[in-house]
């Protein structure tokens, strides 16, 4: 008998705990409905003003141009590969890892953007008190990104869209221009570093020719092979020699140098005078038909939902601070907590 009352027993705490759940589950349905009115009509609410807020919002278009930057020019590798050491130090160690993040820098620099702000007067489109502010804000609307194809994209946006399509399009005329002045493709460090080069080799040869000028002066030897006999009879021609032999050596060194330095500084300039010009621009900056910003669905949505799900968490702990109340312990530390809470 008391076999068969067990199982009974048994399956008593597994109806309850079921019971218990289903009980919980009601609960929140009956949290849900007595709150019902903040849970929809505070979202709707918010959708209503921000909707009113994003009318006044002026819409904002967004113009795209994307460019290939100069890529490295390799006419003058033959000759470097001709100068040994001396045409890895002018060409190779002088390279860039990734020549976009240098126009990127262009691009984003300090005098490129006041270039912009002059040409397009943008202190007074932007309202600015000063350079530093309008050039804050034309930050604030520029976006340069370089991707995984090569190509830079520079991206404006501005409440008028043929503003914003002209903005994009400076940009890369005013890097074109700023490529001019600062040293930024191989060709161009090349040549740099081979007019100093070639200077220094200049003042070397200028001072062999003074040394062995000297030497003539002072020795009275203008040709060694002719004037052999007569320094044989002096006992001075083997120190004499040697010194002539030295000097006119030093010059024909400093001579060669310069020769080659100098064939590398037109070779350099001429590579530099042809990737002046190399910057292709594969879109040209549009005026756009259709605005960017703000999305206005978008955000009437997002603080729709967010509004709801605020309400529901505020409909749960209010819900559990009114049950608490009820219980005296309860009670007791909800107004601790609230004491510890004030300053």
């Amino acid at each position: 008998m008391a076999e068969s009352i067990l199982p009974t027993q048994s399956r008593q705490p597994a109806m309850q705990d079921g019971y218990e759940d289903e009980i919980s589950l009601l609960d929140l349905a009956i949290t849900l409905a007595k709150y019902k009115k903040l849970i929809i009509g505070a979202p709707f609410a918010i959708a209503v003003l921000v909707s009113i807020y994003t009318l006044f919002q002026p819409n904002i278009y967004t113009a795209d141009t994307r460019i290939l930057p100069p890529q490295q020019q390799s006419n003058a590798s033959a000759m470097l590969s001709q100068l040994g050491a001396l045409g890895a130090l002018g060409g190779g160690s002088l390279g860039i890892k990734n020549p976009n993040d240098t126009y990127v820098a262009m691009l984003e620099s300090r005098p490129l953007q006041n270039s912009m702000i002059k040409r397009f007067k943008l202190q007074a489109v932007y309202e600015a008190e000063t350079l530093a502010d309008a050039r804050k804000t034309l930050e604030g609307v520029t976006t340069v990104t370089t991707g995984k194809d090569g190509l830079i994209t520079v991206s404006v946006d501005d409440q008028d869209p043929i503003r914003a399509a002209t903005l994009a399009n400076g940009y890369i005329d005013e890097l074109q221009k700023l490529m001019q002045v600062f040293a930024v493709t191989d060709a161009s460090q090349r040549r740099i570093f081979f007019e100093k080069q070639l200077h220094l080799a200049k003042e070397e040869l200028a001072d062999a020719e003074v040394s062995l000028k000297q030497l003539q002066q002072r020795t009275g030897v203008l040709q060694l092979a002719a004037q052999a006999g007569q320094l044989m009879g002096t006992g001075q021609a083997p120190d004499i020699a040697l010194r002539y032999i030295r000097k006119v050596r030093d010059m024909k060194y400093a001579e060669t140098l310069y020769e080659i330095l100098a064939k590398q500084y037109e070779m350099a300039k001429l590579d530099e005078s042809k990737e002046s010009t190399v910057i292709q621009v594969l879109e040209k900056a549009v005026v756009p038909q259709d605005k960017s910003k703000p999305q206005r669905s978008k955000i009437v949505l997002i603080a729709a939902l967010a509004t709801g799900f605020l309400a529901i968490l505020y409909a749960f702990i209010a819900e559990a601070l009114n049950k608490a109340k009820e219980d005296e312990e309860q009670e007791a530390q909800i107004e601790a907590l609230k004491a510890n809470l004030r300053w």
